[in-house]
C-alpha cells in the first residue's frame, strides 16, 4: 500500500508543478501587451514558458498512465494473493476438521507399536550379516538388485536368491504378528 501512496503523492507534486507553469505562461502574456509580443518570441523567453507547459503535460499524462498501470498491477497482485490466502484458509480449516475426526492414539498403542518394531529389529538383527545388508538395501533402500549386485561384487540371482531366504527366515521368526494382524498376505509383513 506504500507504494501506491508513494505514486498517488509524485503524481499530486506534477500536477501542481504543471498547473504552476501554466499560471506563470498566463501570467507572462498579460503582463507583456500585445504590441511586444514579436520581440518576445525572439528572444525566446515565451517560448521557454510554453515548452515547459506543453511537455509538463505530455510528461504529467505518462507519468499518470505508468502509475495506473503500476496500481492496475499492484492491484492484481494483492488480490490474487488474498485469493491465495482465502484457499490456504480453507484447506487449513479443511484439514483442522479431518483432524478432528481421526481416530485418537492411545499410549497402550504407541507401546505396543515399538514393541512390534522392536522384535522386527531383533528378528533382522538374527540374520547372517550379508542377508541383513540385502534386506536393508534391496526392501527398505528400493535399490535395484543390479546395484546391490556390483557392491557385494555377486550376481544378481544370488541377491535374489539371499533376499528370498532371508525373507523366509522372518516371515518365520515373526509368525505370530501374521496372526495378530488378521491373516494379510506373507509379503505385507516382510
Amino acid at each position: 500500500m506504500y507504494v501506491v501512496w508513494e505514486i498517488s503523492m509524485q503524481l499530486l507534486r506534477i500536477v501542481r508543478a504543471v498547473e504552476q507553469a501554466e499560471r506563470m505562461c498566463r501570467c507572462y502574456w498579460k503582463r507583456v501587451p500585445p504590441a511586444e509580443w514579436h520581440e518576445v518570441f525572439c528572444e525566446g523567453r515565451a517560448a521557454v514558458f510554453c515548452y515547459a507547459a506543453v511537455h509538463s503535460r505530455a510528461r504529467t499524462a505518462t507519468l499518470i498512465r505508468i502509475a495506473k498501470r503500476a496500481m492496475d498491477a499492484y492491484l492484481y497482485r494483492w488480490n490474487r494473493e488474498r485469493k491465495y490466502i482465502q484457499r490456504i484458509e480453507v484447506e487449513w480449516e479443511d484439514g483442522v476438521e479431518a483432524l478432528h475426526t481421526l481416530p485418537q492414539w492411545r499410549t497402550e498403542d504407541l507401546a505396543k507399536e515399538e514393541g512390534r518394531r522392536m522384535d522386527v529389529r531383533a528378528a533382522l538383527g538374527r540374520l547372517p550379516a550379508s542377508w541383513q545388508r540385502v534386506v536393508v538395501e534391496a526392501l527398505i533402500e528400493e535399490r535395484p538388485f543390479a546395484e546391490i549386485a556390483e557392491c557385494m561384487g555377486r550376481s544378481i540371482g544370488a541377491i535374489k536368491q539371499m533376499l528370498y531366504r532371508a525373507r523366509c527366515q522372518l516371515r518365520r521368526e515373526l509368525a505370530a504378528y501374521a496372526e495378530e494382524y488378521g491373516g494379510k498376505s506373507r509379503d505385507d509383513l516382510v
